[in-house]
């Protein structure tokens, strides 16, 4: 797709060529953070991406002269660590219990507690 975002680490076309170059077999999720100097997949959970931006990688956050950008604030920590898991649960996950349900009463359920869930974040 024209829209994507280019490879221009290892130059590759697709991210299961990504995946495979760094020992990972039968992966294609994004995002993906990256040791490029060990091609070591260190997270592909876009939580806990951010969250690592937040925490262990704020020293290296400044945008320009004194402004640091605070992606996980000490104050709301907690909320966004309720939010997300909310939302894996809930919508990630509820989307394949839809999606993949063994049978028209599970699939009912599932389609209606993932709806429900969409609303509470809309």
């Amino acid at each position: 797709f024209d829209s994507c975002t280019v490879d221009t680490v290892f130059g590759k076309k697709y991210v299961k060529e990504i995946y495979e170059l760094c020992g990972v077999a039968d992966q294609k999720s994004v995002p993906i953070l990256l040791d490029k100097k060990t091609k070591t997949v260190v997270s592909n959970e876009s939580a806990e991406i951010l969250r690592m931006f937040g925490t262990v990688m704020k020293p290296f956050s400044s945008h320009g002269e004194n402004t640091v950008i605070d992606l996980y604030p000490d104050a709301l920590a907690s909320k966004i660590d309720e939010l997300n898991d909310f939302v894996y649960t809930e919508i990630a996950n509820g989307s394949y219990k839809a999606g993949f349900s063994s049978n028209q009463e599970a699939h009912e359920t599932a389609y209606n507690k993932f709806f429900s869930s969409m609303d509470r974040v809309n």
